[in-house]
């Protein structure tokens, strides 16, 4: 009997013990800081804003750093994967522009911007005629857009089509007072003051 009382004497003891020592060693669940919840939205926005500045400065290597940063933190952000489109074509990234694009187009093939940059992206690399059929569908797409119609143009005259090239330079200035003086940064596209006619005349600046 004596013996059986120090035997469940000794185990209440060891699971006392070890009672102690799980609840001495028991990691609680990390609970969530209390900062702003929107922090990330906000530093989003504030990357997003500071790359169209670096754009728009044509500091272009410092604006890919800025848009590869944001494309880690949105991977399916679209917008930021169009302008980092046209980032790669201004720091002579062609084919990493181009590969881009299609996988751009594979989930959204009507968008006329990634047609539009597409079609120059091919264009800029030899492929006139593949070129001039993705700015086709982006025309299509924006019939309204003067610097897709510009592009049209330069395309056209690169591939020796003056005739045609003629009809869309006319048709990009159908409405000058309207016009934009800068395409919007996800665009791949030719500042109004340095347009050209495809006779090799410089147009004047929009009013």
């Amino acid at each position: 009997m004596e013996k059986t009382f120090f035997c469940l004497l000794g185990a209440l003891t060891a699971t006392a013990a070890a009672t102690v020592a799980v609840i001495t060693t028991y990691d609680a669940p990390v609970t969530r800081p209390s900062g702003d919840v929107t922090a990330r939205p906000r530093m989003i926005w504030q990357l997003r804003t500071r790359a169209n500045s670096l754009i728009e400065s044509k500091n272009y290597p410092a604006a890919l750093l800025m848009l590869n940063r944001l494309a880690r933190l949105e991977p399916e952000n679209a917008s930021i994967r169009r302008l980092l489109v046209r980032v790669l074509y201004e720091t002579g990234r062609n084919d990493d522009a181009i590969l881009l694009c299609r996988e751009l187009l594979a989930g959204n093939p009507d968008n006329a911007t990634t047609r539009n940059n597409l079609g120059v992206l091919l264009a800029a690399s030899g492929s006139f005629e593949a070129g001039i059929k993705e700015l086709l569908k982006a025309h299509t797409l924006a019939p309204e857009n003067e610097f897709i119609d510009y592009n049209l143009s330069r395309a056209y005259r690169a591939l020796g089509d003056l005739p045609e090239a003629e009809r869309c330079y006319a048709r990009a200035n159908r409405s000058r007072k309207q016009t934009l003086t800068v395409a919007p940064p996800d665009l791949i596209a030719v500042p109004r003051s340095d347009w050209q006619a495809p006779g090799g005349n410089q147009e004047e600046p929009a009013p």
